[in-house]
């Protein structure tokens, strides 16, 4: 898919100078693309919903990691890097993500396309794993329930 069809079917999110297509994770520096990992394409997502304005690290990492400091802190860091190096943005003179000193990160791009595709959606985890304790429950909870038959009949003979 080229740059003018992904343009003309709304699925590129304009940062600037900076065009990003969350669907497939492919950020556009000019002339050239540069594949980015699914965390790094959410993670400007999450910070072009308010460009220019700042992200704390816990909002990011309850955006990206579910809340899980013990994984997030360190690596939001690094994925901030990550997106960075591939956008060959300089920390010191940001032009796409400025790090504000123990508090957060936000988009300096200069604008944000208006006709943005919807983001993906962030993986349902917590419905997934509701959906499997309550599987798990009812296979364990139908085993118990034959296993009472069982030890019933054999009392009863």
């Amino acid at each position: 898919m080229s740059l003018s069809d992904a343009t003309s079917q709304g699925n590129l999110l304009q940062l600037g100078n900076y065009a990003l297509d969350p669907w497939r994770n492919v950020l556009r520096c000019g002339p050239r693309e540069v594949q980015l990992s699914p965390l790094g394409s959410r993670l400007l997502q999450e910070l072009a919903k308010r460009p220019g304005e700042m992200f704390e690290r816990a909002e990011l990492i309850d955006a990206l990691w579910r809340g899980d400091w013990l994984v997030g802190d360190p690596a939001l860091s690094r994925l901030v890097s990550e997106v960075r190096r591939a956008a060959g943005d300089n920390s010191r003179e940001p032009t796409l993500i400025q790090t504000v000193p123990r508090r957060g990160y936000r988009l300096v791009a200069a604008a944000v396309s208006s006709e943005v595709a919807p983001a993906l959606p962030a993986p349902r985890w917590s419905q997934a794993w509701r959906q499997a304790n309550v599987s798990l429950l009812i296979l364990f909870g139908g085993f118990a329930l034959l296993l009472a038959l069982a030890i019933l009949a054999r009392l009863l003979r």
